[in-house]
């Protein structure tokens, strides 16, 4: 029983005094009937001329009937804003009404560097009722001079083809950025609900419009849209803090097996930080070596990406290393390296069966780094001890997330570094392969192609780490590191004590004082603390071949065991988080 209106008012806004005024704007139809219809957009468009005080360009909207209008309007204001003239565009008719045919798109009008160039509108996204593989209904159209008649101009542009096929309706876009041939728009919000598909949200994105098009009035085809994902949707001030004591003993014993992370700030470890700050001081102490360094050709983000691998390995000589990752903080060029991002997490004599040693390999350095005795006796203890890396990085490296398969601590020694980290809940929402994830810049991840790390960040906790704090970092949290300046630190490994298993493997001395070993459930070839404990892989297995055997002997319709997988992952899911937090609980 409800109708559609065809009214049109016009609010004066008053911000001083906080009030609107509204006015019904009367619409003069003698030439061109103005319909009742809903869901459609509009925008005012300044006259270049002057003769008018406000152009409103209407189009699309749906009428009765779930008929998709197909075409335009424009309504030309009197001084009083209070009449209009109602007509409607000849680009309009030109475009025609199937692509025109459209409901919950926008108009947006689009800078100019010359204030006298012809407007030029934007008409983005939308839903019409013409299939889309008949028509292109759905194509961005830039119309420019949309008030001059015939002369108007109509380009359609391209949408890339992976987001060729997505939904912008309901949506709102604004102008970010004006540069000379390109235009920066944001595309927020929007969607819809569906009774047979449910809720459909698009992820924000990034439309960057160039020439031609944007400059060529005469241009009738704009080219290729450039989209992607929009950055600092949740910048790290939004992120929950990780828990931060002043390093003591008491601090020590109550932290070093938390199930959370936690930062130890001013944690005493000896002339390292003055020492390694002197970057003449650092070389010294790693006088004649040659190291393995990360190398990657610089982008933008200077981002490493272990998934994809975007990066070599090359031995250079250790001040080579340490002249570069300075280098780069002072900003000055030294050689052609200087287009590079250079990492360097210390690895054993002989990579493939012995894990980093950082007090043997770099045994000069190391005795300018000296831990409390009782961190020591929990990270070093020779029952329980992993490995031990060095690890050196030029500023703006970002390391991509991953996780480690033991505890361990992040000693920074030299700079600051962010680390953002998330429980290992959040495997499936971080996309992780392995260990590793591919949402790389986990502060402004690429929302379009990976739309829950969105859910993933609610979870995430930060911290900037200066000389002298130190990480405690629990084994399975996803952590990803930035550098704010070139850094030097040293990362520790420890096993988990209440993982290992006591034997008695013989008697010594007269007193026949039992001799113990320890076993423990880690893979015995783990060289860097990050493969999944042996057990619990073959574990996987059973229940992966278990499930696709039921399967294959099942002769359901394909369908109905995809709802039941999916029914599978729910339940599965709600008793991970079950554990999680029992295990947080028993800690």
């Amino acid at each position: 029983g409800a109708s559609r209106l065809k009214d049109v008012w016009h609010a004066t806004v008053d911000a001083d005094k906080r009030s609107i005024k509204w006015r019904q704007v009367t619409l003069d139809e003698s030439s061109c009937q103005f319909p009742a219809h809903c869901t459609a957009a509009a925008c005012l468009v300044p006259c270049k001329d002057g003769l008018t005080t406000a152009n409103l360009i209407v189009c699309g909207g749906m009428l009765d009937d779930d008929v998709a209008l197909g075409t335009a309007y424009r309504l030309e204001f009197d001084s009083t804003l209070v009449f209009a003239k109602v007509s409607e565009p000849d680009w309009a008719a030109r475009v025609g009404k199937n692509v025109m045919g459209r409901f919950g798109h926008t108009i947006t009008i689009l800078p100019s560097e010359d204030e006298k160039a012809a407007p030029k509108l934007l008409i983005f996204g939308g839903l019409g009722f013409v299939p889309k593989l008949r028509t292109n209904h759905w194509q961005p159209l830039l119309i420019c001079d949309p008030l001059s008649g015939p002369h108007a101009t109509v380009a359609a542009l391209l949408l890339p083809e992976d987001k060729s096929k997505m939904s912008f309706v309901r949506h709102s876009v604004v102008v970010l950025e004006r540069r000379k041939g390109s235009i920066k728009l944001g595309v927020v919000g929007g969607g819809f609900t569906c009774f047979s598909f449910g809720i459909y949200s698009p992820s924000p994105l990034i439309i960057t419009l160039g020439a031609p098009g944007i400059e060529d009035n005469s241009n009738t085809n704009a080219g290729e849209v450039t989209m992607t994902a929009m950055p600092g949707l949740v910048p790290s001030n939004t992120m929950k803090e990780v828990l931060s004591a002043q390093f003591s003993i008491e601090a020590w014993a109550k932290h070093h097996s938390s199930p959370f992370p936690v930062v130890l700030r001013g944690t005493p470890i000896g002339p390292c930080i003055s020492e390694w700050a002197n970057p003449d001081s650092l070389k010294t102490g790693g006088a004649d070596l040659t190291v393995a360094v990360h190398v990657a050709r610089r982008t933008g983000n200077i981002l490493l990406d272990f998934v994809h691998k975007n990066f070599d390995f090359r031995h250079v000589p250790f001040s080579s290393l340490v002249d570069h990752c300075w280098h780069s903080e002072e900003g000055t060029s030294s050689s052609s390296s200087d287009a590079e991002t250079w990492y360097f997490r210390s690895v054993g004599a002989n990579m493939k069966n012995e894990s980093s040693n950082f007090y043997r390999d770099f045994s000069r350095l190391a005795k300018s780094f000296v831990l409390p005795a009782e961190v020591q006796s929990t990270v070093l203890n020779p029952s329980t001890h992993h490995q031990s890396c060095f690890r050196i990085n030029q500023r703006g490296m970002r390391l991509w997330p991953h996780y480690d398969v033991m505890d361990n601590i992040l000693v920074n020694v030299v700079g600051s570094k962010k680390v953002v980290l998330f429980p290992p809940t959040q495997y499936a929402n971080l996309y992780m392969n392995g260990s590793s994830s591919p949402v790389l810049d986990v502060c402004a991840p690429d929302l379009a192609k990976y739309p829950r790390a969105l859910e993933a960040l609610k979870f995430a906790q930060v911290v900037t780490l200066q000389p002298g704090d130190m990480l405690v970092l629990p084994a399975l949290w996803v952590h990803a590191i930035t550098a704010e300046t070139a850094c030097v630190s040293v990362n520790l490994f420890y096993k988990r004590r209440t993982m290992l298993k006591p034997r008695q493997v013989g008697t010594s001395g007269s007193g026949n004082a039992p001799i113990t070993a320890y076993d423990d459930p880690f893979d015995k070839k783990d060289l860097y603390g990050n493969k999944d404990l042996p057990s619990l892989v073959q574990a996987k297995k059973t229940v992966l071949d278990a499930v696709r055997d039921t399967l294959a002997s099942n002769d359901s319709p394909y369908e109905f065991k995809v709802l039941m997988l999916q029914q599978l992952i729910c339940e599965l899911q709600t008793t991970s988080e079950t554990l999680f937090i029992q295990s947080q609980q028993r800690k």
